[in-house]
């Protein structure tokens, strides 16, 4: 069988190039709708404290935000960071989710945290 296909190896690629250009043109001709959209749904909230270190922005800032950021509806994974005098939460919604509603739900549960330290 392979000799066949080694005899004839001109006859073979131009086989494989057609195919290869049939496959091009079909996926341009498919509509964006039946595309899936596959972008990562991240919200990413950056709170500064200037001078503060890793500790107390962490016992200061990040527990309490991420006490009412968890409770937003829809959020698949919640990942936090201390740095020096800056806290990082980084929230993941599902692929479904609207980005501009879950910016206003992460919006709102920030305005619910109590109190921030005085810089």
């Amino acid at each position: 069988m392979f000799e066949a296909l080694i005899k004839r190896g001109t006859l073979m690629t131009i086989v494989v190039l057609l195919i290869c250009l049939f496959g091009v043109l079909a996926a341009m001709r498919i509509p964006v709708q039946m595309i899936p959209d596959l972008a990562v749904r991240t919200i990413t909230v950056t709170t500064s404290w200037p001078g503060a270190t890793p500790q107390d922005v962490e016992n200061e800032i990040l527990i309490e935000q991420e006490e009412y950021l968890a409770n937003i509806i829809g959020l698949q994974r919640m990942s936090a960071e201390a740095k020096t005098g800056e806290a990082e939460i980084e929230l993941e919604f599902p692929f479904s989710t609207d980005v501009n509603e879950a910016l206003i739900r992460v919006t709102n549960a920030l305005m619910q945290v109590p109190s921030y330290p005085r810089t």
